[in-house]
């Protein structure tokens, strides 16, 4: 291994365990009942509908311009592949589970195919690249929730439920499920990015009084991503349990999440197919790759009567991994950075 790559390793081991301390927090808060069950899923609702969007409208709307909206387009199309590529997997290899009811082997198929787009990636990548940067970044990891959204509350539903009297009554409720306030904010970013005063406002260079005002609320809101994504992250892990754990239905979606997927994508990123892709677009589809399993796929079980037993389980054991597999692979293509 080369010096560059050692160097790499310790800066996104060190913002890994930094960030992991704050989840633990989140964790011990939670396991010691100074935070109740249902405030993860309250912190949760504030994060997704609230600090994420103002971080992903104001991103967007300052960065995303005829440059980024090509390398956004890639990370929305790889990330996609991605998933596709983790369903096919899961389908092959859940064959070998010949005495798993229906139920847990589609929970293995939702966990094997739809990462964390965003409690451990934004937060990562906003620790890593500069501050000039930090509007590209987010722009792409805008990309890669746009699409991982999407499939986690249309696929990942369908997937994850456990009857057919809970799965989503028609076009209505799945629309509903998919289009949620992260890709919505996303696209109204990027409407405002096509306004040149929307656009400066969103800089902090000028515009109209009252677009700079909510811009200004907005950043300001969304400055408390990193921590809070933390918080709540370790706050979901401590509501996971090891009770029904099995290493063959662990086996199948560690192996893809950890290994398989940053793999393929670390060959691609190094073939004529993606080396051609700036260095920050290499970043987040690294990042994206190799992180474990979406934390939503618990949420999702446990509101359609899923196996939240099984999703659990592979989620506790995931998360701790990848404190250890993310900065190995990341830190392949930091040295580009």
């Amino acid at each position: 291994m080369s010096e560059t790559y050692w160097t790499g390793l310790f800066s996104v081991l060190r913002v890994m365990v930094g960030l992991f301390l704050i989840s633990g927090l989140g964790f011990c808060l939670t396991k010691f009942r100074v935070f109740r069950k249902d405030d993860a899923k309250s912190l949760s609702r504030v994060l997704i509908d609230l600090v994420v969007p103002a971080k992903l409208l104001v991103a967007t709307a300052a960065g995303l311009t005829s440059e980024t909206l090509a390398g956004t387009a890639v990370v929305i199309l790889a990330v996609t592949v991605m998933i596709l590529l983790g369903l096919a997997w899961s389908g092959v290899a859940g064959a070998a589970l010949r005495d798993a009811d229906w139920k847990r082997r589609r929970a293995v198929m939702a966990l094997s195919s739809i990462q964390n787009a965003m409690y451990i990636p934004l937060p990562l990548i906003l620790a890593l690249v500069p501050a000039e940067s930090a509007n590209e970044a987010t722009v792409y990891i805008g990309g890669a929730i746009l699409a991982t959204f999407s499939l986690q509350w249309t696929l990942g539903v369908y997937l994850l439920r456990g009857r057919e009297d809970r799965q989503p009554s028609g076009l209505r409720e799945t629309l509903a499920n998919a289009i949620t306030p992260p890709p919505v904010a996303l696209l109204l970013g990027a409407a405002c990015a096509t306004i040149p005063a929307l656009s400066n406002a969103a800089r902090g260079t000028g515009g109209p009084a009252p677009a700079v005002l909510v811009f200004d609320a907005a950043r300001l809101l969304g400055s408390a991503l990193t921590p809070l994504a933390m918080l709540v992250l370790g706050m979901l892990i401590a509501n996971c349990s090891l009770r029904s754990l099995r290493p063959g239905v662990l086996a199948i979606p560690l192996t893809y999440r950890i290994l398989l997927a940053p793999a393929l994508m670390l060959l691609a990123l190094k073939s004529p197919l993606l080396n051609w892709v700036g260095p920050y677009v290499a970043l987040v589809l690294m990042i994206e790759s190799a992180s474990p399993p979406a934390t939503g796929t618990s949420i999702i079980a446990v509101r359609f009567d899923g196996d939240w037993e099984t999703v659990s389980a592979v989620l506790l054991v995931a998360y701790l991994c990848a404190l250890v597999t993310m900065p190995a692979w990341v830190a392949v293509v930091m040295p580009a950075l």
